[in-house]
């Protein structure tokens, strides 16, 4: 009885030591996804989260310059207007967890601050890429919570799913700014009650609309051409997980 507790306890102590070197060794690694495969676009098959039955072939590109530019992104851009592409830029370790676990509604950084169009949750993309109107580069590469191991995620949402969603959807104009201004003002002076801010969010599949610059608590300009949208429907973040379509890495050190 005794031998058969001790074989028990060793093997998961093994199970346990195996899994965290086997995650030191992944944190050490340079990439992801087939390290030693630079600059050469490569495929990789990975489950869908939630759904281990069926898998999604991924394009990846593993970098070591000091930023890509739009051009690296033309591969992941082919495929005809059926699609909407969005972009979201991370860091390395959170773009393999999001591959992996999925887009999680509740992982937003803590260290951007207050969030324009959320209250603690949520999941951000944006339309643009370039690093001068804020776009997904500039997230990787300039943002607060940004590393030396930087990434992008490409997803590929077909027209039909983001019709779906759009009717419960806010839509927040640069040409109507006063909209805008009442809404992101609410979010990022913290003085709303959290069950407003909850109320106001209630059913609402995603918001989208331009960026603003504050000053303080309020808002001094709305900053033109750039975009963000941030999903808030669970349902609505799982054709996100099915539909990712590209990740491009980047090891600077």
């Amino acid at each position: 009885m005794l031998s058969a507790c001790f074989k028990r306890s060793t093997r998961i102590l093994r199970h346990r030591f195996n899994a965290t070197f086997s995650q030191k060794l992944r944190s050490c690694a340079r990439f992801p996804y087939q390290e030693e495969n630079v600059g050469k676009w490569f495929t990789k098959e990975i489950p869908i989260p939630h759904d281990p039955f069926h898998v999604r072939t991924i394009n990846i590109l593993n970098l070591t310059e000091k930023c890509p530019d739009a051009d690296t992104f033309s591969k992941a851009l082919k495929g005809g207007d059926v699609f909407r592409v969005l972009f979201h830029g991370t860091d390395q370790k959170s773009a393999q967890d999001i591959i992996e676990n999925g887009v999680r509604l509740d992982k937003l950084h803590s260290e951007t601050g207050p969030e324009d169009f959320s209250f603690g949750r949520g999941f951000y993309l944006t339309e643009n890429l370039e690093r001068e109107v804020r776009g997904a580069l500039f997230w990787a590469f300039d943002s607060p919570s940004c590393n030396a191991k930087q990434a992008v995620l490409v997803f590929k949402i077909p027209n039909d799913v983001i019709d779906k969603y759009r009717a419960n959807a806010k839509i927040l104009s640069y040409h109507n700014q006063e909209e805008l201004r009442s809404f992101v003002e609410k979010f990022r002076a913290g003085e709303t009650l959290q069950r407003e801010l909850e109320k106001i969010l209630e059913n609402v599949s995603y918001v989208e609309g331009p960026e603003v610059k504050m000053l303080g608590k309020r808002i001094v300009d709305v900053l033109e051409g750039t975009h963000q949208i941030c999903i808030l429907s669970e349902e609505l973040a799982k054709w996100f997980d099915r539909h990712l379509d590209s990740a491009v890495f980047v090891n600077k050190q």
